[in-house]
């Protein structure tokens, strides 16, 4: 009997060893943030060495979930100023060079500009969107910026603006389509063609709310997205939306990006490596998701909404086999890497040359690619994985695994 109770006890406290060695700890969040985080690291199925994080619940409103993904800061990194702030201070210019596919930026502070892909900058001959995520070092003079038309048809002075400087970035691109069209398509007549379609639906979306007929296209340029980005009825609407999440970032300090959803599907991640230069970028973030979901209002879709559990597996299946990878050096400073795979999920990472340390991931995937199911996916037990949304779907819904897709010639290194 002692034997029995012995055995017992022995299975017992291995349990708890187990459980103990194997839970994240989180002593460094505050009870408030351990309320709402999900327990099991972001990206377990990432290679050794790289970053864990974690996720809150998701914070939802309509069709749009926001989740914030927590984490420490790897490594030092300069202190960042957004393109924003740096041009609403006056301590950048960015100018026209006659090229419709390239402007030129000049730094006068003395500290590092970040410029994030997809940021819109207002005036010139055209307003453009800038294609890459960019360091821009101290007192550098005329760097060149790859960029995007993002108002087609004009090549003139508009209102009182400068034809030769742009004003304002207060705006980035506002779906998934044209930052895919940009940074990674880098096709004009694509950016063209997704910023037709958004205004288009913008306009169609807001009169169904509204009730009434509303062009969200402005008269004195009706190719602007800038400006339809301005209109005062889309306005009206992102600013009861941003009511609900602007404050966010203040109660989580150790927020280094966020996922967001619409109408159930993962649209994107962005995590970054500097606290305060991602609350430097929410304001901007925040709108152009917020205008994305309005753009989607669907009041006839019925959803399922995401859990945490499936941000965390979007993240990990970016690694899986059949890696493509890409990589740019846009300047001394900033190197820029595209990875695909072969399950069309893409992640664009950017570094600081000279720091030699990641500032950006941007996690997204094509949105023609068919959800991956089990029928489809030769499941293989080598360092090839299928994709942990897969996994998770399989283990959560108990969707029985076909045995004769499982291939076994593989050996585990």
């Amino acid at each position: 009997m002692n034997t029995r109770i012995f055995s017992y006890s022995t299975c017992l406290l291995c349990l708890v060893f187990l459980f103990q060695a194997c839970s994240i700890p989180l002593s460094n969040f505050s009870k408030e943030e351990e309320a709402h985080i999900y327990s099991d690291p972001v990206s377990s199925y990432l290679p050794a060495g790289e970053q864990a994080f974690q996720i809150t619940e998701s914070f939802t409103s309509d069709n749009l979930q926001i989740f914030l993904i927590l984490g420490e800061e790897e490594g030092k990194l300069p202190e960042y100023l957004s393109l924003g702030e740096a041009m609403k201070n006056n301590q950048v210019e960015v100018k026209e060079t006659g090229q419709v596919n390239e402007l030129s930026i000049t730094n006068k502070s003395d500290k590092h500009i970040f410029i994030h892909s997809g940021d819109i900058v207002k005036g010139g001959k055209q307003d453009r969107t800038l294609a890459y995520d960019l360091i821009v070092p101290p007192h550098v003079k005329d760097m060149p910026l790859a960029s995007f038309c993002v108002e087609q048809g004009r090549w003139r002075k508009r209102g009182n603006e400068s034809t030769d400087n742009f004003s304002e970035n207060k705006r980035m691109l506002s779906s998934r389509e044209l930052r895919l069209a940009a940074k990674y398509e880098k096709n004009q007549s694509s950016v063209w063609q997704s910023v037709a379609y958004q205004k288009e639906e913008l306009s169609k979306k807001i009169s169904e709310k509204k009730g009434e007929i509303v062009e969200v296209a402005d008269g004195l340029s009706s190719s602007s997205l800038e400006l339809a980005l301005d209109n005062k009825e889309l306005d009206s609407l992102r600013k009861e939306q941003k009511a609900l999440y602007k404050d966010l970032l203040k109660k989580h300090p150790k927020a280094l990006g966020y996922a967001y959803a619409i109408n159930g599907e993962i649209y994107g991640i962005d995590i970054y490596n500097s606290h305060i230069l991602f609350s430097q970028l929410w304001d901007k973030l925040l709108e152009s998701v917020i205008v994305e979901a309005i753009s989607k209002i669907d009041t006839s879709l019925a959803f399922t909404a995401i859990k945490k559990e499936e941000v965390d597996a979007f993240i990990s299946a970016t690694h899986t086999s059949e890696l493509k990878t890409e990589k740019k050096q846009i300047n001394p400073s900033t190197q820029f890497e595209t990875t695909e795979n072969e399950y069309r999920y893409i992640l664009f990472s950017t570094e600081d040359k000279k720091q030699k340390n990641w500032v950006h991931r941007n996690y997204m995937r094509k949105a023609e690619a068919a959800p991956i199911l089990p029928n489809q996916l030769r499941i293989q037990q080598a360092t090839s994985m299928p994709p942990p949304e897969v996994l998770n779907r399989l283990r959560n819904r108990r969707i029985p695994i076909d045995t004769s897709l499982i291939d076994t010639t593989r050996q585990r290194p």
